[in-house]
């Protein structure tokens, strides 16, 4: 009685196999990434959402004042550090018992979970990547050179303005006036120069599905395309509602 051979499978066979797990393992790949870039972009919205408690609180605190993009910050021998930024401000009363020098060190950003750090931003991001000076959220450096303009005042230098204090009655349409945005650097200027840096810089990392969020004085965020910040001329604000 002859024993039936077993049936192995041909080269061509594994092949096939090997083709096809390979495929469905890139798939897998791309979509958990894709996946986990979503959940890093919603927490870096509502990182925003939390920013903007900390702007309302400092205007109440200030005499209705905007925070400024640098300011001054009291040390612990009571003199002041005229070059604080604005999140390190924040930051300040988040943690008013911690020498402010600290928020300049990584080694207290890595101490903590702050949602002053952009999860979308990494320190090989190039050319300029995360620090504890540029966590990957900006301050609309538009804003105090549209104040200062409309002041006639001349706008000045970038030192000029941020450290210019905007007040909120200045603030015709809180709705339609940006505060804060990713960016790679501690301000933008997401006029028609640099939102082509969403094109080809370190900031093109920001954008989902296109759209980059945006929160606004008022307290609320908008998801807006490059294009439609300028269409919308966001970085004009603060106009006259009737004059759009």
């Amino acid at each position: 009685m002859k024993r039936k051979q077993a049936k192995g499978f041909t080269l061509t066979e594994l092949l096939i196999v090997i083709a096809i797990i390979v495929v469905l393992s890139a798939v897998g790949i791309g979509v958990g990434k894709n996946i986990l870039f979503k959940a890093r972009a919603s927490v870096m919205a509502n990182n925003m959402k939390q920013i903007s408690s900390f702007v309302t609180a400092y205007a109440t605190d200030n005499q209705q004042m905007l925070l400024p993009c640098r300011g001054d910050l009291e040390q612990p021998d009571g003199s002041f550090d005229p070059d604080a930024l604005w999140h390190e401000i924040i930051l300040s009363m988040m943690f008013e018992t911690t020498d402010p020098a600290r928020f300049k060190e990584e080694s207290f950003w890595d101490s903590q979970e702050l949602f002053l750090e952009n999860p979308l931003f990494s320190e090989s991001a190039s050319p300029r990547g995360f620090g504890p000076l540029n966590p990957g959220y900006g301050y609309n450096l538009m804003l105090p050179e549209n104040y200062r303009t409309s002041e006639a005042n001349p706008a000045g230098d970038e030192a000029t303005l941020e450290r210019t204090l905007v007040p909120m009655a200045y603030i015709s349409d809180p709705t339609r006036t940006p505060i804060v945005a990713p960016a790679d650097n501690y301000y933008y200027r997401y006029d028609e120069a640099q939102i082509d840096e969403f094109e080809t810089g370190t900031i093109r990392g920001f954008l989902v599905e296109g759209r980059f969020p945006v929160l606004f004085i008022d307290g609320h965020i908008e998801n807006v395309t490059p294009q439609e910040y300028l269409d919308r001329r966001l970085d004009e604000m603060p106009l006259d509602p009737d004059a759009l």
